[in-house]
């Protein structure tokens, strides 16, 4: 990985993973071992609130890189 950067995959319908249904798919690519783990603990905190969880699972993009550049 060069930049650090995050990926986001909406499906149309859902896929079983683990039981469960899912129709957005997150992929980041740190730079180093320990970045991720301070994104991926900031979008955790976006995604508790419910809101939140409608506009990434809305596909919103423009709405969505708000989000996150808010966050």
């Amino acid at each position: 990985v060069i930049k650090e950067s995050m990926s986001l995959l909406f499906l149309e319908e859902a896929v079983d993973f683990k039981g469960k249904d899912v129709k957005l798919i997150i992929v980041l690519a740190p730079v180093d071992r320990t970045k991720h783990l301070m994104d991926l603990s900031e979008l955790s905190e976006l995604l508790m609130d419910e809101k939140n969880k409608k506009i990434f699972l809305s596909g919103n993009l423009d709405a969505i890189n708000l989000l996150i550049k808010e966050g």
